[in-house]
């Protein structure tokens, strides 16, 4: 079986080179997959489907597209309103016709269908904290790993929500990570004058049953109610200077296993 290495690249803050790239196990070399992109499209996530690897998702600039024979012909699915970013694409691990993109500014669509229809769901009523940020944009989602109705979403700068009802409606699971940060150890500004930022800097969340993660600027971070409250997993005692979460994610083939960047 000739396997398949996916990459996302944006040149918005460096570099020339956007869109996505493929590798064959079989071959060392990358391919730019351009075709149904624009030139400037910027690729911020990219997901293959759980059944069928011919088919990928990339969530980008310009909305949701997805390919039937590994990146070879691009097709959009979903077309941004004015202003709208897509940043985050999950298939539903146990239903597979649903599909959820993540967009920046705060909006979420989601298919019922496989893909071939999108709806628009309600605006999340999340307030934006970091003012003279970027918009609050959704850089993850992931499915509660009991119950396949409650979702959970980081927000880059914004923190982490949560929706009981397949993302019609939506919590704030924010409020701990702000408490935390009035302690010295968890203050970081590098863009605003406010203190919580590094907290509210979210990147990834996965869940596992009973559990749910962060990888956020300060380190990552555990939930065992759903959000309510959230622990310090210490990765700092590792390697301080590798603090700053990036992502998280739960092993395909052990849900007690995870693998953080």
């Amino acid at each position: 079986m000739n396997t398949c290495v996916y990459v996302g690249a944006s040149s918005r803050t460096g570099g020339s080179v956007s869109g996505v790239y493929r590798r064959e196990t079989s071959n060392v070399a990358w391919r730019h997959l351009i075709d149904g992109f624009a030139d400037d499209t910027h690729v911020h996530a990219v997901t293959v489907h759980p059944d069928d690897p011919a088919v990928v998702y990339a969530a980008t600039s310009s909305g949701l597209y997805r390919s039937l024979n590994r990146g070879e012909h691009w097709k959009r699915l979903v077309e941004p309103v004015a202003g709208e970013q897509m940043w985050s694409v999950l298939v539903h691990p146990s239903d597979h016709r649903v599909i959820l993109t993540g967009c920046a500014p705060l909006a979420l669509y989601r298919s019922d269908d496989g893909g071939d229809t999108f709806r628009r769901m309600p605006r999340p009523q999340i307030g934006e904290r970091m003012t003279g940020c970027f918009p609050s944009r959704i850089m993850r989602l992931s499915v509660d790993g009991v119950d396949g109705d409650t979702l959970f979403a980081a927000m880059e700068v914004n923190g982490a929500m949560r929706s009981a009802d397949g993302g019609e409606s939506w919590v704030d699971c924010s409020g701990p990570l702000v408490e935390l940060s009035k302690q010295p150890f968890y203050e970081s500004a590098l863009i605003t004058r406010d203190k919580a930022e590094g907290m509210l800097d979210v990147h990834a969340v996965c869940s596992a049953p009973g559990a749910s993660y962060l990888a956020l600027r300060m380190g990552l971070f555990r939930s065992l109610d759903r959000g309510a409250s959230w622990q310090d997993l210490g990765i700092a005692q590792h390697a301080a200077h590798l603090r700053y979460g990036r992502d998280i994610v739960t092993s395909p083939w052990d849900a007690a296993d995870l693998f953080a960047c």
